[in-house]
């Protein structure tokens, strides 16, 4: 009798689930951490030995001494010279080639922003240097981290409202089929798409190019859906005849939305078409970055309201739905982990 309960039986799937994930995890992560960590400490650090004594301390010195040298150049021999959409092209070959920089002003960006890059990214390159080696971690384990994570929240959210939920449905007279179309289309479309579109980067090897148009490609399924599934609950709520856009999950999700399409447009046209000049798309980048993980961050908070809204809706307590829900929410956070710390991680390749 007790065997046969079905909340009982739920949480047996589940466990058996999660066992068959880490069964499959486990070993790979391991193999891989492991190549990771049999790596030199500091065997791809760039470094400019500008003297005999810098040279001297980085050949004959103890590895304690290398923070001496791990430091920004910067003295009067250092040399700048432009990057340019003219290279690599064969027609590049005349004198402004070796044509030095005598001075960083471009546009309305000074040296003095330059060279707080300049330091701070070497800093960066400096910590990492300077880490143990059990924690020299590369992203590609993690992205594969946030692929189950992906396979794991779909197969929930399926299992959710083709079991509980009576199905999809863009037109019935069954109003909850065409509500159940906001969370396929919001959380698995919209927030899983677009995490997988940020970590494409550091998980597919090949080509900038390609790399980028693939990006391109998941960010556009990602605000497709996005848009799809916004108008199915603005469907459901006018034929049933319910109040739009007054909880803070309305709220966040229009301006999720919205400031994700703005980002889109304008990461088209920087960086894909027309393109923009060398020197801009270079400052600009740090900031798509930053405000891309913005949006993504505040899409899985969005769908984090969501699911609590509607469980608070359904009046959900201990029952197998109530389980799907909160361990969908458990993953869609796990997934918002690996991607972000994906994007920190250096690639592998």
């Amino acid at each position: 009798m007790i065997a046969s309960h079905p909340l009982l039986a739920m949480v047996g799937f589940l466990f058996h689930l999660v066992g068959i994930i880490l069964a499959i995890v486990v070993p790979v992560a391991f193999s891989l951490l492991r190549l990771q960590f049999s790596t030199q400490a500091m065997n791809w650090m760039p470094v400019i030995l500008g003297d005999k004594d810098s040279t001297d301390v980085w050949l004959g010195s103890s590895a304690s001494s290398y923070k001496n040298v791990l430091k920004p150049y910067e003295e009067s021999d250092l040399v700048w010279y432009p990057m340019t959409p003219g290279m690599g092209k064969p027609s590049f070959d005349g004198p402004e080639c070796i044509k030095e920089v005598t001075s960083l002003q471009i546009g309305n960006y000074c040296d003095v922003q330059y060279v707080k890059m300049y330091n701070i990214f070497m800093g960066q390159l400096q910590g990492i240097a300077k880490m143990p080696r059990g924690f020299q971690i590369r992203a590609t384990p993690v992205t594969m981290l946030a692929h189950l994570s992906f396979i794991a929240t779909t197969s929930l959210v399926l299992v959710w409202l083709l079991r509980f939920r009576e199905g999809l449905a863009f037109n019935s007279s069954n109003k909850i089929k065409i509500f159940n179309l906001h969370p396929l289309l919001t959380v698995i479309g919209f927030v899983l798409v677009d995490g997988e579109a940020i970590v494409t980067y550091k998980s597919i090897p090949g080509k900038q190019m390609s790399v980028k148009v693939v990006h391109l490609l998941l960010h556009l399924i990602a605000l497709a859906s996005g848009i799809l599934g916004i108008t199915a609950v603005f469907k459901f709520k006018k034929e049933a005849g319910l109040p739009n856009m007054y909880t803070l999950h309305s709220w966040l999700g229009i301006s999720a939305i919205s400031s994700f399409g703005l980002q889109y447009i304008l990461g088209f046209f920087t960086y894909l078409f027309p393109g923009a000049e060398m020197h801009t798309r270079a400052t600009l980048l740090p900031w798509h970055r930053f405000i891309g993980m913005a949006i993504f961050l505040l899409a899985v908070h969005t769908a984090e309201t969501g699911l609590i809204q509607y469980f608070q809706f359904l009046g959900l307590f201990r029952s197998q739905e109530a389980l799907i829900v909160n361990f969908t929410g458990l993953l869609l956070f796990l997934f918002a982990v690996f991607v972000g710390l994906s994007v920190i991680l250096p690639r592998n390749y």
